[in-house]
């Protein structure tokens, strides 16, 4: 199988197995604490199945959206003490067979409710998507205000759309489902029934900010954001990101490159600024 060299995939189960949770089925329902060693083996299972076919993973999360049960599809309430004696099996599983360089990813939920975790935290920017029927460049505008310019300037350590490929109807997805409203959710990339595909516009603003971190050696270190200072006169509306990519050895010369964003509109900048 190719794969990208550049490709890390980052893991996040919408729910256990029925038999583990109190619901009896994955549509809703609560995680069971006596099947916590059992969990774990089996999210390790999964790093391992991806892995054996050549797919190299970066992260794996414990539950997405712990705290949302909903009947009619997979979810799961999950407590923080089940979540982290979870974490702490996995963590024991992935280290002693090999794969202690996977990171793992709790409390995948909404941030403005974020009480489970003191201490050093670090921010993912998840699950955005498009619709379809929605305008090109007003999107490009908002992916790069609050995406790819926005989350990294509030110390998000990457930013992550769903979902990759579709097709021009939205599907696969569950009977009777449609996350997004209207006409549903629209991905990087709409895979046409005869085998072509279209990339959409979230696949060129995302591909646009990840020319500035991409390493410049194999095996060489990815881009790190670094503190920028515009200046300018009234009435300019520009959204700067800038990033330094280093390489192996110091005596080598580092990358530097900005993200900009001319969206010619001082509302979105102001928006912005105050979020």
């Amino acid at each position: 199988m190719a794969v990208n060299k550049y490709l890390r995939l980052h893991l996040v189960p919408w729910s256990p197995p029925g038999w583990m949770k109190d619901s009896q089925t994955m549509n809703g329902g609560n995680m069971l604490e006596r099947y916590i060693p059992a969990y774990a083996r089996y999210l390790l299972r999964a790093v391992q199945g991806f892995q054996s076919q050549g797919v190299p993973i970066y992260a794996i999360s414990i539950q997405n959206e712990p705290q949302n049960s909903n009947p009619t599809y997979p979810t799961c309430l999950m407590t923080p003490d089940v979540e982290a004696g979870i974490v702490v099996a996995l963590r024991n599983a992935l280290d002693s067979t090999g794969l202690g360089r996977i990171k793992i990813v709790g409390y995948e939920h909404n941030w403005d409710n974020a009480a489970w975790y003191p201490g050093e935290i670090d921010i993912y920017f998840t699950e955005c998507s498009g619709t379809y029927g929605s305008d090109w460049w007003n999107d490009i505008k908002w992916y790069m205000d609050n995406l790819w310019v926005g989350s990294v300037e509030r110390f998000a350590r990457t930013g992550l759309m769903w979902n990759i490929a579709l097709d021009g109807a939205g599907n696969p997805k569950l009977p009777g489902a449609n996350s997004c409203g209207g006409p549903g959710c629209r991905p990087l990339v709409t895979v046409n029934n005869d085998g072509s595909y279209v990339f959409n516009q979230e696949f060129y603003a995302m591909a646009q900010v990840s020319k500035a971190i991409l390493p410049q050696d194999d095996g060489g270190p990815f881009g790190q954001r670094i503190g920028t200072a515009m200046k300018g006169g009234k009435g300019w509306a520009l959204r700067v990101s800038a990033f330094v990519t280093r390489r192996p050895s110091q005596d080598e010369w580092a990358r530097y490159a900005l993200v900009v964003l001319n969206c010619a509109c001082r509302d979105l900048l102001v928006t912005s600024r105050a979020a």
